[in-house]
């Protein structure tokens, strides 16, 4: 077939090209921004996440005679605090954003706002433009916080701004309650956000 007839088969067909070109852009649109209103959607291109080890001061991890059951309890309950208005005012300040802009995922380890969950990916589709979430492992007393953004600089950011936050948030909490130096849980954040 040469060039000329199969112009000539296009052409003939043109109404069923026009309607696949249309149902075309109708799809990239819908992709881009959210119909009707053409509010354009935010797009997460990075993500990163950072680990934060619950302990004691004198490292219940390196010593058999104390239980981490106790321990992986309070991991539990400190990703909990991630979604409080506390910890996003901190989170925000340290990661120079606005709190506004800050959502929160819910990924199954307590945190306390949901979002849609993207099927087949480990963390929640998010509804801001920069999103948080935090996780716990059975066993584990530490927490994984887990940061989407716009690009992986600013999810790197923001990883490492809630983890930053979330260990000033309980060693002010202990502060402010008068615990005992020596009764402190310790929060360590555990190198950079990856």
């Amino acid at each position: 077939m040469d060039i000329a007839s199969i112009l000539n088969e296009l052409w003939r067909r043109r109404l069923w090209i026009a309607v696949g070109v249309g149902v075309a852009a109708f799809v990239a649109l819908s992709m881009v921004f959210r119909l009707p209103s053409l509010e354009r959607k935010s797009s997460v291109s990075g993500a990163a996440s950072a680990d934060v080890l619950v302990d004691t001061r004198s490292s219940a991890l390196g010593s058999i005679a104390i239980d981490v059951n106790d321990l992986t309890t309070r991991a539990t309950v400190y990703a909990g605090m991630i979604g409080t208005t506390e910890v996003k005012e901190r989170i925000a300040r340290l990661a120079g954003t606005r709190i506004d802009r800050i959502g929160v995922m819910d990924l199954g380890g307590g945190a306390p706002q949901a979002t849609e969950l993207a099927e087949g990916s480990p963390v929640g589709r998010p509804t801001e433009e920069l999103s948080i979430g935090a996780t716990t492992q059975e066993a584990h007393p530490a927490v994984k916080l887990q940061a989407l953004a716009p690009t992986p600089a600013a999810a790197k950011r923001l990883a490492d701004a809630s983890a930053r936050a979330l260990v000033e948030y309980v060693a002010d909490l202990q502060e402010q309650r008068a615990i005992p130096p020596r009764e402190r849980l310790i929060l360590r954040q555990l190198g950079p956000p990856q």
